[in-house]
């Protein structure tokens, strides 16, 4: 039996012969493990005729099963973010008020004219549409229709990179902004000399903030998409900005060739600390986002966010994450983990032909090499490589073996040290 400290309390007559008929109990404790618990104990004799002799070695085994119920545990949620992801909150001006400070992602897609919100033709590009040359663009937000016009009322003006946020709001600083008007416009220009050249305008467009019509936190018109709004009577909570929780095929759509970001949110949902936190996944570029206090454990109720991206594939993707986890807490080793997966499509996927789709992914995940990352002092770390497996099943596929290695030598480097 695995306990080390049994005790006999019975052994029948006790001349140390345990007799035709006879019963022997032994007693054993241990502070009780996590999860479903099995242990499995095992007798041994010798078997005597009626003269003393041995006639050989007797066994049997049996299983002892218990299910232990608030032991160390984890939580993972792997979230599918999209270039320009927002989630969609409808009518903020109902809820929050007429808008103090609007925050839109400068969005460059395969549709840079692209309307989609509610405010019936109200919000529309107004001009040409021309992409920037160098991934930035020179972005003036006020209640001025000409692009040009210095002497309007102005909720923002700077660079921003393709992607990147920009806020026009009430406490920008710039010029008359007291109020929004029943139209705000945003301009966008190759560069800040151009701007004040008047010269290499790449788009304007128009979007109604008077609240006499629907405002959306996912509302997108031409270059800008809404991503955040604070209103006189609060803010909304947008969900940590994560992305899409896409566990169930196929997932958002991501355009193929885009930049896709995977946010892993790792949460400690018990009482115990938990160390030794490694993430089983194919990404190849993992970061921590944020480790909580810093110290490498993760403690009780406290919650770590990593983040990966890559370029989106076409079809349907299916990528599965596995996060394991240690207490020691008894002076035994209590792993735990927990698994997600994250689908996501490129648009063009052939959804009457779905269930077949996903098995197929499935497959090319169960035959997929993964990479195991180590968590240390605020950065992940590519421990090694692994086979797919089920969480239950990690143990045995080899991904935590207990090994340990001396005298180690680094015997040769690729060209450009990117694999040690």
């Amino acid at each position: 039996d695995r306990l080390s400290d049994l005790t006999l309390i019975d052994d029948g007559n006790g001349d140390g012969v345990l007799e035709k008929g006879e019963t022997w109990i032994y007693t054993g404790a241990e502070t009780a493990l996590a999860g479903q618990v099995t242990n499995t104990g095992t007798v041994l004799g010798t078997a005597l005729a009626e003269d003393g002799t041995a006639l050989g070695t007797v066994s049997d085994s049996d299983d002892a099963n218990y299910i232990v119920v608030g032991g160390p545990s984890i939580d993972l949620e792997k979230y599918v973010k999209p270039e320009g992801w927002a989630p969609f909150v409808p009518e903020v001006c109902e809820t929050y008020g007429k808008p103090v400070e609007m925050t839109f992602v400068y969005e460059v897609d395969s549709d840079n004219t692209d309307v989609s919100n509610t405010q019936s033709g109200d919000a529309r590009v107004l001009t040409d549409t021309f992409e920037d040359a160098d991934g930035s663009s020179y972005i003036v937000v006020s209640n001025k229709s000409d692009a040009y016009d210095l002497g309007g009322k102005e909720y923002f003006m700077g660079t921003v990179a393709e992607g990147g946020t920009f806020a026009a709001g009430l406490g920008s600083g710039f010029f008359g902004a007291d109020k929004f008007d029943s139209r705000t416009y945003i301009h966008f220009f190759e560069s800040e000399g151009d701007y004040l050249n008047e010269t290499g305008l790449l788009q304007s467009i128009t979007y109604h903030t008077s609240c006499s019509k629907p405002i959306n936190i996912g509302d997108e018109t031409g270059y800008a998409k809404l991503v955040d709004y604070e209103g006189v009577d609060g803010a909304p909570d947008v969900g940590g900005g994560y992305g899409e929780d896409a566990d169930v095929s196929p997932g958002p759509e991501v355009a193929a060739g885009s930049s896709v970001t995977f946010n892993f949110v790792i949460t400690n949902t018990s009482n115990f600390a938990l160390e030794n936190i490694q993430l089983l996944d194919n990404v190849d570029n993992l970061q921590v986002v944020e480790d909580g206090n810093g110290d490498d454990i993760l403690d009780a109720g406290e919650q770590w966010v990593l983040a990966a991206n890559e370029t989106a594939d076409s079809g349907l993707s299916l990528n599965v994450a596995t996060v394991i986890a240690e207490n020691n807490d008894t002076g035994v080793s209590i792993k735990v983990g927990d698994q997600d997966a994250a689908y996501y499509n490129d648009g063009n996927v052939d959804l009457s032909n779905i269930e077949a789709l996903t098995q197929q992914a499935l497959d090319d995940v169960e035959a997929a090499t993964f990479n195991l990352w180590e968590m240390s002092g605020s950065s992940a770390y590519l421990s090694s490589e692994s086979p797919y497996a089920d969480w239950a099943d990690v143990e045995s596929a080899g991904v935590l073996d207990d090994v340990s290695f001396d005298d180690v030598q680094l015997l040769g480097v690729t060209a450009d040290n990117s694999n040690l």
